[in-house]
């Protein structure tokens, strides 16, 4: 019988929803130039949470940073000055702009891996010589002069005449777009900033201060120094980006992770009724023939099975070598004892409280690009797993509801996968990112789907 349309529709959502789960999760990881570049080399963020309780002594001045250079032993701190209003008027020809000033030393090219269409980013020399020169977003440059060519070009903020010598190359993803407030950026030095706009305060650090691995050294070391020089480290948000990117380019190898476990456990199973099976006949064939002769006898039928043994454990180990890989828990997550109610209900509380603090708290445009790229992370997890397994597994017990023919359910998978891929390609485009796919992963997806489709139609003919 053939099975019902809502059968195939059922397998290739869940189809789409595993692989999408897999591609577009490493997809956004891979591409976001900020997050992939700035998580390595111990890079930890440090902001200052936007409550009205905080003192003036709260935010960093540039002797704090002097500080906190000694104590870490680094020269690597970017940071960010932004003004306030946090929304100024820039003015070219007597006509004001609605835009972000926002200060930031030398090292921010560094550390963000800024593009620039054209023109250069400001060097070290501009900052000590209070130099008035600007970058602005390819934005801001075709609402101010209708034009991208715009280097050496000078635009008024505050009053002062500031010369345009970068322009940054536009940001066409999906990212940018759920990020975006309408408001364009223009970069100045920090120190200038802090000059001309007496109520600028630095209020975000990015350090680089050695790669120590993912055990929080990274973001100890940072509270510490913090306290160092004098100041309440509950006071800042303090992320080590290492640690974050880890959480967030797992799920995507965890979902691959799941469907090779189920591939590895059907095929030891297989092996294991096979040895059974090898072990009862020589047994029964023993009890009327001599070994050496019940192997001479029944080689083909013998050698046949311990073939079959011998594939399905290969097949189990090359799966394992496609699909493992070290998983990382946060160090917090993990209990002194597994069964310890009350740690449990501490990392409840501290959720808890935690939700409460960030209220009025300002994210700062990184931590938004993470938070962004994580929740689409994780909605195409949650899809997947949740979703995409169970309606997968509904169509599969359709078909053996139906008792659908092997071939046309293999070859039906089979489709689905290549339509999915296409589906998947063309999404990541539209958001601006290109697809990265894993031929491991792909080729686990296909044994998952023809080992189910072999299962479940041979359930009902069994």
């Amino acid at each position: 019988m053939k099975p019902a349309k809502i059968t195939w529709v059922l397998i290739f959502v869940g189809v789409f929803l595993l692989l999408s789960g897999m591609v577009i999760g490493k997809s956004f990881v891979g591409n976001s130039k900020n997050i992939n570049y700035i998580k390595s080399g111990g890079n930890v963020m440090v902001h200052v949470k936007n409550q009205n309780h905080l003192s003036e002594n709260d935010y960093f001045a540039e002797k704090d940073i002097g500080n906190l250079k000694g104590i870490l032993r680094t020269d690597k701190i970017s940071y960010t000055v932004e003004s306030n209003p946090l929304n100024s008027e820039v003015t070219y020809k007597n006509k004001s702009y609605k835009s972000k000033v926002v200060g930031v030393n030398y090292l921010f090219n560094g550390f963000y891996n800024v593009h620039l269409k054209s023109g250069s980013f400001f060097s070290g020399d501009s900052e000590e010589t209070g130099s008035k020169v600007a970058v602005i977003e390819n934005e801001a440059a075709w609402r101010m002069f209708n034009t991208d060519r715009v280097v050496g070009k000078s635009i008024d903020i505050y009053g002062s005449s500031f010369k345009i010598i970068g322009v940054m190359d536009e940001d066409t993803t999906i990212i940018k777009k759920l990020m975006y407030d309408d408001v364009p950026k223009v970069y100045i030095p920090a120190a200038t900033l802090l000059d001309i706009d007496k109520e600028a305060k630095i209020d975000l650090l990015l350090l680089e201060i050695g790669n120590t691995g993912l055990l929080e050294k990274n973001k100890n070391v940072v509270f510490e120094a913090i306290q160092a020089i004098g100041k309440n480290p509950s006071n800042y948000t303090i992320t080590d980006l290492a640690m974050k990117s880890a959480l967030m380019a797992q799920r995507p190898l965890l979902i691959a992770f799941f469907v090779g476990i189920i591939c590895i456990v059907v095929m030891l199973v297989y092996a294991g009724k096979q040895l059974i099976s090898l072990i009862l006949m020589i047994q029964e064939s023993c009890k009327k023939d001599y070994f050496i002769h019940v192997v001479r006898k029944g080689c083909l039928r013998i050698f046949g099975k311990i073939g079959r043994i011998a594939v399905a454990i290969t097949a189990a180990v090359l799966i394992w070598s496609f699909v493992s890989f070290k998983i990382y828990i946060p160090p917090q997550l993990i209990p002194d004892e597994l069964i310890n109610i009350s740690y449990f209900v501490e990392i409840i509380k501290e959720y808890i409280m935690n939700t409460n603090l960030d209220n009025g708290y300002k994210a700062s445009f990184l931590e938004m690009e993470i938070n962004a790229v994580n929740m689409i992370i994780s909605i195409s997890f949650y899809a997947a797993v949740v979703l995409g397994f169970l309606l997968l597994y509904i169509g599969f017990f359709q078909v053996r509801l139906y008792n659908a023919d092997t071939t046309a359910v293999i070859l039906g998978c089979g489709l689905s996968v290549l339509i999915s891929l296409g589906l998947i390609a063309a999404m990541d485009k539209m958001m601006g990112y290109a697809p990265l796919f894993e031929l491991n992963n792909i080729i686990v997806m296909w044994v998952f789907l023809s080992i189910n489709s072999l299962l479940f139609t041979k359930i009902r003919a069994g």
